[in-house]
């Protein structure tokens, strides 16, 4: 059951790095379920909103995919793979009108992602401590 839980949250935060890249307008204010402090933030620090699902993606992924003894090349397997999505989604944005493809939306992607593996792995040593 926690399995299942976590392959959920972490298919939903995927998929939401997908969705909110590829909307057709950059700005979230046609997003009407978002609190009004959020979509102000997300507008007012465009790149660094690209990190905020990946840090949870990297802690989700981390936590409770590697629970047993971590295995290294796995673990940069998941983080590249990750990674390429950050690329993916980016170029993504070449097809949809009105939006375009930002360098740093990559870096910001990869510095949130990086930063969730190692929340995770932080994480992981303080509860089995």
């Amino acid at each position: 059951m926690k399995m299942h839980f976590a392959y959920g949250l972490f298919l939903i935060l995927f998929c939401s790095v997908f969705y909110y890249s590829w909307l057709p307008n950059p700005s979230f204010n046609t997003e009407n379920y978002m609190p009004d402090w959020l979509v102000a933030f997300t507008n007012e620090y465009i790149n660094f909103r690209t990190a905020v699902p990946l840090i949870f993606l990297g802690i989700v992924g981390t936590f409770f995919f590697f629970n047993r003894p971590l295995v290294y090349k796995h673990y940069i397997a998941f983080i590249l793979l990750l990674s390429l999505s950050i690329m993916l989604a980016e170029l993504g944005q070449l097809l949809i009108p009105d939006r375009h493809f930002d360098w740093m939306d990559i870096f910001w992607g990869n510095i949130g992602l990086l930063t969730g593996c190692f929340l995770g792995l932080f994480l992981k040593f303080v509860l089995k401590s």
